[in-house]
């Protein structure tokens, strides 16, 4: 009996240890595709302020079809949001 119990605890504990051993990492490189190498580096947060035309929320952009009245009214609203004025 016990030499039963022991073939089931080494049998266990090899299962454990093959269940904890860590997977295999790659040895492939991941290159960038062409859009990531040829795209122009923009600063952190930088979309919170320029819209997706590389034109800031408080210029006239006509892709967005933002009119002058529409800039001055989102830095109006960014000064008072932050406490600017």
């Amino acid at each position: 009996m016990d030499i039963l119990k022991r073939i089931i605890h080494d049998t266990l504990e090899r299962k454990a240890a093959a269940d904890s051993r860590q997977l295999p990492t790659p040895s492939t490189v991941r290159e960038p595709s062409t859009n990531e190498r040829d795209a122009k580096y923009l600063p952190r947060n930088y979309g919170l302020l320029f819209c997706p035309h590389g034109k800031s929320y408080f210029d006239v952009c006509t892709s967005c079809k933002r009119t002058r009245k529409r800039a001055h009214a989102e830095y109006q609203a960014f000064c008072t949001r932050h406490g600017l004025e």
